[in-house]
């Protein structure tokens, strides 16, 4: 639904940011492994996910133009930014 409002930026190799596991920045949660086959089936591409430390994390976030939040009940999934690069 959002990203048929707001399409992801096209000129940008990794418009979408999400937050790291503190502690264990290489590691995978289900909902970010589901954001990325959502945002690759509905843009009909490959998005590159740009994953940042916690407080490098913030800093972004406080630059978007949105901030949407969900009633995703999983940790650190709650709240999504859309942020114009």
């Amino acid at each position: 639904m959002v990203l048929s409002l707001f399409p992801l930026d096209t000129f940008v190799d990794s418009p979408v940011y999400k937050m790291q596991v503190v502690g264990k920045p290489d590691e995978v949660l289900p909902f970010h492994k589901e954001g990325q086959e959502i945002c690759d089936r509905i843009e009909g591409r490959k998005i590159g996910i740009h994953s940042l430390e916690r407080f490098d994390f913030y800093k972004q976030v406080g630059q978007c133009f949105a901030i949407i939040s969900t009633k995703e009940d999983r940790p650190i999934s709650r709240t999504l930014g859309y942020c114009l690069t």
